[in-house]
């Protein structure tokens, strides 16, 4: 590289720190960027003081307790649930926030699938109700699902493994029902 380059790239590399330092920028604010608004998880934690889960979907209904740390399916009685399957949903809806929120009033529920909802999810601490998920359509690319809380007319934006985990959850409980002679239902 010739001297001549060198001089130009360094007068260069000296203007815009001027400028930078001097005349482009006024302050320090100006550099940071906006705060994003965080929310809320949908569902209220921590995931290890939920004891109930009711999951309802496709015209079944299934209830998971959890009986001294382990999660076990009291109906249908006689099938059985993946524990880390049912902890990794409690994780993921206690502890992720909705990637977006469209307000009240601005849309028709039956556009997204929550009126009627393709999945309720309910769960409980104790005897204190903790709250209901609603579970609609994918969104258009299929990344995530809608969502909504029952009581609470916004439609959020979720993630999509949180509708995935419970969509394996009942695909486990169907299948185990057909090795099993199980007809679809909510036990006796």
């Amino acid at each position: 590289m010739k001297w001549g380059r060198i001089a130009l790239y360094w007068a260069l590399a000296v203007g815009i720190a001027g400028y930078l330092q001097w005349g482009g920028i006024t302050s320090q604010s100006e550099l940071e960027l906006p705060a994003t608004v965080t929310s809320a998880p949908l569902l209220e934690g921590p995931a290890n003081r939920i004891d109930r889960v009711e999951i309802i979907a496709d015209g079944q209904q299934l209830v998971c307790e959890r009986i001294e740390s382990r999660w076990q399916l009291v109906e249908p009685r006689g099938l059985s649930i993946s524990n880390d399957l049912l902890e990794a949903t409690l994780e993921t809806l206690t502890s992720t926030p909705p990637i977006d929120s469209i307000p009240a009033g601005e849309v028709k529920l039956s556009d997204f699938g929550l009126n009627p909802p393709a999945v309720v999810f309910r769960v409980w601490s104790g005897e204190r109700d903790l709250g209901e998920l609603l579970l609609g359509n994918r969104n258009p690319t299929r990344t995530a699902a809608y969502a909504g809380r029952k009581g609470d007319a916004k439609v959020y934006v979720i993630g999509l493994s949180s509708r995935y985990y419970i969509e394996l959850l009942l695909d486990e409980v169907v299948r185990q029902r057909g090795s099993t002679g199980q007809n679809k239902g909510s036990g006796p």
